[in-house]
């Protein structure tokens, strides 16, 4: 007879006996190598998309993508949903040019019939592959549906995923499905003509993208943004302060015609666009967005590279802060970066070494310091910057804003020779490593 103490003794024995069993791997992914019909006549057979790897042996990009990546178990199990193939451009020349290839590794994820649903281009983590594929998979999932017919909810996460892998085109053709079908309420059609229109606006069909926008923003022009909104837009971008992106200028209600800014973050989420171009919407309209205040507005005029009216609200937030420390921290440094890319940067200088004197131990030191050195090359102190580089290297090494400071020389160089170039030239910035591209 089995007593209770005897299956539980046994339940115990099996259980160390498995604890002792080495653990499976996972199963390494099958890759269709060298053959893309053979992989689109699977594709079509099993209803996937494939992941394309095109590459070359001896490539170092490629040798390190396939131990930070394709050799990883997250990998092989999300790979799953889809076909694997891979080309070796070496062997083809002409894949180069027929690819439109940038770098090597490139990953496209494409369908059955050799439409492209997006791509990663170079090395990325494979935090940034997992998230690539989910969204590959979710717009293969609902490319078929016709786009009238998607739920606000489906339509948003369709669009904010062709956003992602930045096919921008994609997504402004469902939107532009959707206005003109005349299937949707009020409220929905008001949202696709925002998110539409930002996007003309960031495909470069500005014209279009303006009178788009001035169907659904009442009292406001959608104009180009002044030079000045310009150059502090691209000196955010290029310092890493700010995401690069959408451009989608609306001018202030005002006898001056002072530009509001511009929308810069291009992975934004549907959701957020069409919130700031509303809240755009109400300032060209002489409102104040709702629940918004002064530093809540500095700081969004910070982000659309309106350096003047960001300082003018934040100088009236930190005059009426309270005595905490958090948020008197906030709001200085985001005044600090208004004043460094803005007319005084000497200023933003200033404001970090007090605030720095005042609280030593701050968690944003590290960010303070980089804004610092940000402003002491504007302001033409060059012996300072590198002090504070240094001081960033040696105490803050793991940091994110240690790393970028690792290129910040170069960057201020080019976006020097850029505004210092005469007419007619350019220079930019060099591009992080990798991202996904259209």
């Amino acid at each position: 007879m089995v007593t209770r103490n005897s299956r539980m003794a046994l339940a115990v024995v099996l259980l160390a006996a498995w604890a002792a069993y080495p653990a499976v791997a996972a199963e390494p992914p099958q890759w269709i190598q060298g053959d893309l019909t053979r992989a689109k006549s699977e594709a079509a057979r099993a209803n996937r998309p494939i992941l394309l790897l095109l590459y070359a042996p001896g490539s170092r990009a490629c040798e390190s993508a396939q131990e930070r990546v394709f050799s990883q178990p997250e990998f092989a199990r999300a790979a799953e949903g889809w076909i694997l193939a891979k080309l070796d451009v070496s062997r083809d020349k002409g894949l180069v040019e027929k690819q439109e290839l940038e770098a090597l590794p490139t990953t496209a994820f494409i369908t059955a019939e050799g439409e492209e649903l997006g791509r990663i281009v170079g090395v990325s983590s494979i935090k940034s592959y997992l998230s690539a594929m989910a969204d590959g998979l979710l717009i293969f999932r609902l490319k078929p549906i016709d786009p009238p017919k998607l739920s606000t909810a489906d339509a948003d996460e369709y669009v904010a995923a062709l956003l992602r892998l930045e096919r921008g085109g994609i997504a402004a053709a469902v939107l532009k499905s959707r206005v003109e079908s005349g299937q949707l309420s009020e409220a929905e059609l008001r949202r696709s003509q925002i998110l539409l229109g930002s996007l003309q606006c960031l495909l470069g069909d500005v014209e279009a993208g303006r009178q788009t926008l001035a169907e659904v923003l009442a009292g406001a022009r959608v104009v180009e943004p002044v030079e000045r909104v310009r150059q502090a837009v691209d000196h955010l971008t290029a310092l890493g302060l700010m995401e690069p992106g959408a451009v989608v200028p609306a001018e202030i209600d005002k006898p001056a015609g002072e530009p509001i800014g511009a929308i810069v973050a291009r992975k934004v989420t549907p959701e957020e666009l069409v919130q700031t171009v509303e809240q755009m919407g109400a300032l060209a309209r002489g409102e104040t967005p709702a629940g918004m205040t002064e530093a809540d507005l500095g700081a969004f005029f910070l982000r659309l590279g309106n350096a003047l009216e960001a300082m003018a609200c934040l100088d009236r937030a930190l005059a009426s802060a309270s005595d905490g420390e958090a948020e008197e921290t906030l709001i200085t440094l985001r005044l600090a970066a208004a004043c460094i890319i803005g007319p005084d940067p000497g200023r933003g200088v200033r404001l970090i070494d007090e605030l720095l004197t005042k609280y030593p131990e701050s968690g944003q030191r590290p960010f303070a310091m980089y804004l610092a050195a940000i402003g002491c090359w504007r302001v033409g102190d060059e012996t300072k910057y590198r002090i504070v580089v240094d001081y960033l290297h040696e105490h803050f090494p793991d940091t994110v804003w240690a790393r970028r400071a690792e290129g910040l020389t170069a960057t201020l160089k080019a976006l020097k020779q850029q505004y210092e170039a005469p007419a007619g030239t350019e220079g930019a910035p060099e591009q992080p490593e990798a991202t996904p591209k259209p």
